[in-house]
């Protein structure tokens, strides 16, 4: 039987920048055509912290998320400990705790660990990949 996984990699891994990622660390990014960068919107996928970030077309270092992993990503607003988060709205890359009212479907990335606040970087375990569907009561 052929061992098909000869060229996989685990953990931290090298991939090059599509635009500016310098001073970016902490955020979540996804990866697009020529490589990875922030999202553009809530909506994309975003498999991956920034480590390490430099200018395009350079070499930035992300952490795949992974459920065997902590990662700690910024906070856009306050986010308490055992609450799922999900993308921030209009914080580009961070995370906020998943809204309670409001009807919407939102990826959930992970549950925090800590309570944190905003521009923290929160301690989070990542979770899966998904929506979450918020139905406001009537």
């Amino acid at each position: 039987m052929d061992n098909l996984q000869t060229n996989t990699k685990v953990g931290v891994l090298t991939l090059t920048a599509v635009g500016d990622l310098t001073g970016k660390e902490g955020l979540l990014a996804g990866m697009y055509a020529g490589g990875v960068r922030t999202p553009d919107g809530t909506t994309d996928p975003t498999p991956y912290v920034i480590i390490d970030g430099n200018p395009a077309p350079g070499q930035v270092t992300v952490l795949p998320l992974s459920p065997d992993t902590q990662v700690r990503i910024l906070a856009e607003g306050a986010i308490g400990r055992g609450k799922l988060v999900t993308t921030a709205a209009s914080a580009v890359g961070r995370i906020r705790q998943m809204p309670t009212s409001g009807a919407g479907t939102y990826p959930y990335i992970g549950i925090a660990e800590e309570d944190g606040v905003d521009g923290q970087a929160v301690l989070i375990r990542p979770w899966g990949l998904g929506n979450a569907k918020v139905i406001p009561s009537a």
